[in-house]
């Protein structure tokens, strides 16, 4: 579909996560998600843990064409509470950590997966007209509503990190 609303600066806090983290490239990403999603839920019920938000994509490194690969962190808020660091018995490469905080340039992404770089896009001409530098090697995606990559129901958040 496509983008909505202003895009906004916003300061969003540090977050209590189970996570899993992979080096991804762009093709990657969504076999990725596909297989380790679901487990971050099933570790969350495994655990007792407080779901607190939805599921976030925090990218670490640029993504500048299909053959570039960054480090994606698929990351599910919960309550604070459980001890960061590996979960015993349940997964090797599932953890409970903390993502930090960041100031971040923000737009709301409708619809498909296939056109989020039009949201992206923006985001990064909106930051050039006012005059605010962003770090494009760090951004995070928020899928307040996900029902599957090319659906018309999806509302993701892009969030851009501000460089400081």
């Amino acid at each position: 579909m496509s983008n909505t609303n202003a895009i906004t600066t916003k300061q969003i806090p540090n977050m209590t996560a189970i996570a899993i983290t992979r080096k991804v490239t762009i093709d990657q990403i969504s076999t990725t998600a596909e297989a380790c999603v679901p487990h971050l839920f099933q570790v969350a019920e495994a655990i007792h843990a407080t779901v607190i938000g939805p599921c976030e994509f925090i990218y670490d490194g640029y993504l500048n064409d299909e053959t570039s690969s960054t480090y994606l962190t698929m990351a599910l808020p919960i309550q604070p509470g459980p001890t960061d660091g590996p979960i015993d018995g349940l997964s090797p490469e599932i953890h409970i950590c903390q993502i930090p905080a960041c100031s971040c340039a923000t737009l709301q992404h409708l619809g498909s997966m296939e056109d989020i770089c039009s949201t992206y896009k923006a985001i990064s001409d909106h930051a050039d007209k006012e005059n605010l530098h962003l770090n494009k090697a760090h951004f995070r995606e928020v899928y307040h509503n996900w029902v599957d990559y090319s659906s018309p129901n999806n509302i993701t958040e892009i969030q851009v990190a501000i460089a400081s």
